[in-house]
């Protein structure tokens, strides 16, 4: 029989730990709460003997390159549907990842083939993908252990595939008007600094009077090549190495929390955002609640899973305290990132006794939300970005008309000279 490794907390508040006998998870919970022992952590015995913790978890090599070219929410999508189907045919992790070497995306097979050793030897599937900090974000990362630790890993693939999938439509629905204004940039760029060269080609043409019409064009374009040359194409590649390098340093995994930061002031982001949060947090804290996890325990996951950001570190320092003995109740109050009905719905299912019925309630209704979030979304980016280059390309006219002034009053004061 199966035995599982817990450390809980007797009626005197002190430290127990030790193993027990179950069929299953919930069975293991059910006989430690008959034994009134507060559970605070609960993991098979070979599980606990044999994973390795987070903080010791090395990265893999040759991360530079998923750095400079991150792989798409596409790629990930499909990668996590194809893992979720295998799991759900009863297939172990590790013969799914050997079998998905070939199938998934060519920028993440070397990542499949060096995931597979490791999980043959037992090591968990949530602290390989850790080793990969450039492709798998925190968040995910955190969600594969939660998957782990319930015994639900295909849900929680299902889960990531289908945030991954709301990723990629908004990628989709925001990509012409990105490259609409990368067009506007480049026009602001070049076009109001013809009229800058207008009062060297009108001095030739003073000294040139006979000269032709293709001649005298031939000579704006001789003038404004060199400007284009000298200052307007340097201008214009230094702008996209500064949108690249911003770029690259927000995708730096110390940069995730000021990431999220960012994305809150984008029309729309914010609240996309922040429902993935609550989806994520409450589909954690349901799968842990069904294996017969203690709060504390599903607390500490659901705040991994909620990545960097005001609301993993509320949760966690729940967690803490609900661990140390301290009311779900007391400790749910200081979670003021979650909303505040989730929050009170989950205490009245404690005392009722229904907390899997209402987080799976819960869960399913962040999930509707979030289906509905990229349309909202790609509706305020889109309106909020062409409202940007309306701006720009007003400060572009008027940056012309000034040149093109300024180029007729040099002008008439050679002639007047």
């Amino acid at each position: 029989m199966p035995r599982f490794r817990y450390e809980a907390r007797d009626k005197q508040g002190r430290q127990v730990a030790g193993e027990v006998e179950a069929r299953s998870r919930v069975e293991a919970s059910l006989r430690l709460r008959e034994a009134d022992l507060w559970i605070t952590k609960l993991v098979p015995a070979e599980v606990a003997r044999t994973r390795q913790a987070p903080s010791a978890v090395r990265r893999a090599a040759g991360q530079w390159r998923y750095s400079l070219w991150p792989v798409r929410a596409a790629a990930l999508r499909d990668f996590f549907l194809q893992l979720a189907d295998l799991l759900q045919a009863g297939i172990n992790v590790y013969e799914a990842m050997t079998g998905l070497a070939d199938r998934v995306h060519w920028r993440l097979r070397r990542v499949v083939r060096e995931i597979a050793p490791p999980l043959a030897r037992g090591e968990g599937l949530g602290d390989q993908l850790a080793r990969y900090p450039y492709v798998f974000a925190a968040t995910t990362v955190g969600m594969m252990r939660a998957g782990e630790r319930s015994g639900q890993l295909p849900e929680m693939c299902r889960l990531l595939a289908d945030q991954y999938q709301q990723d990629h439509r908004i990628w989709l629905s925001l990509l012409p008007v990105r490259l609409y204004g990368w067009l506007v940039i480049f026009f602001a760029i070049m076009a109001p600094a013809v009229p800058a060269v207008l009062p060297a080609v009108f001095a030739w043409r003073m000294e040139h009077s006979e000269a032709k019409m293709a001649e005298v064009l031939a000579q704006l374009w001789q003038h404004y090549a060199v400007l284009l040359v000298h200052r307007l194409l340097p201008l214009f590649l230094g702008v996209v190495l500064l949108d690249w390098l911003v770029r690259w340093l927000l995708r730096q995994p110390w940069a995730a929390g000021l990431r999220q930061n960012l994305l809150r002031f984008l029309p729309g982001a914010a609240g996309y955002l922040q429902i993935g949060r609550n989806a994520r947090v409450l589909a954690v804290l349901e799968a842990m609640v069904h294996a017969g996890a203690s709060y504390g325990e599903a607390l500490e996951v659901a705040a991994e899973a909620a990545g960097p950001g005001g609301l993993g570190r509320q949760l966690a320092r729940a967690a803490q305290r609900v661990q140390a003995g301290e009311p779900l109740g007391t400790a749910m109050a200081q979670v003021t990132r979650l909303p505040f009905a989730a929050r009170s719905a989950i205490l009245t299912a404690e005392q009722a006794g229904a907390q899997e019925r209402t987080l799976g309630r819960l869960a399913a209704a962040e999930r509707e939300a979030l289906e509905a979030a990229p349309r909202r979304l790609a509706l305020l980016g889109n309106l909020g970005g062409l409202g940007l280059l309306g701006l720009l390309t007003a400060l572009a006219v008027a940056w012309g008309y000034y040149n093109y002034w300024s180029a007729v009053f040099e002008a008439g004061e050679k002639l007047m000279q």
